[in-house]
């Protein structure tokens, strides 16, 4: 993990539906946090097992390195 600080949101659901969260954070979040971006990997940490765990009770840390 790359030094620096991140925007994170914790999306519950099917990994297929991912997508939405990214959405919520870069088109909601981002624009009226006045932070940006910055260069470097966003990160998913993936909280549960979806070998023992429904898709509808998935958990997925995501985490976007902002400045």
């Amino acid at each position: 993990m790359e030094a620096g600080e991140y925007a994170a949101a914790t999306h519950k659901g099917p990994y297929e539906r991912l997508g939405e969260t990214y959405a919520q954070v870069c088109g909601q979040w981002l624009p009226g946090s006045g932070r940006e971006l910055r260069s470097a990997p966003g990160l998913e940490f993936y909280l549960n097992s979806p070998q023992m765990t429904p898709p509808g009770e998935l958990l997925t840390r995501i985490c976007l390195p902002v400045e």
